[in-house]
């Protein structure tokens, strides 16, 4: 399986439609922002036409940027995987050049 993704109950106003946040918990040979997480709305809007909208969370916290700040130190892509909860692996992609 190359991607996994996790849908929750968002948190937020209610515009009659369908509203959840989708987490990818695993993505191979894909990074970044493409793998952000994200809360989509589904719905109909004033006219009656039907909408799709996506919004990228954007996290002060996020892993990649701790990863970032670990790597600059010297640390090892294992060190840093345990340090910020993911493989080792996946620490090694988002420096692979």
């Amino acid at each position: 399986m190359d991607t996994v993704i996790k849908l929750v109950p968002s948190k937020g106003t209610d515009h009659g439609g369908l509203q959840f946040d989708l987490h990818f918990t695993k993505a191979k040979h894909v990074a970044g922002r493409a793998i952000a997480s994200r809360t989509v709305r589904l719905g109909k809007d004033e006219e009656g036409r039907y909408f799709l909208d996506m919004q990228i969370h954007k996290r002060p916290t996020d892993w990649q940027d701790t990863a970032t700040k670990l790597h600059a130190e010297g640390k090892s892509d294992a060190e840093i995987g345990k340090l910020v909860g993911k493989n080792r692996s996946t620490v090694y992609r988002l420096f692979k050049k």
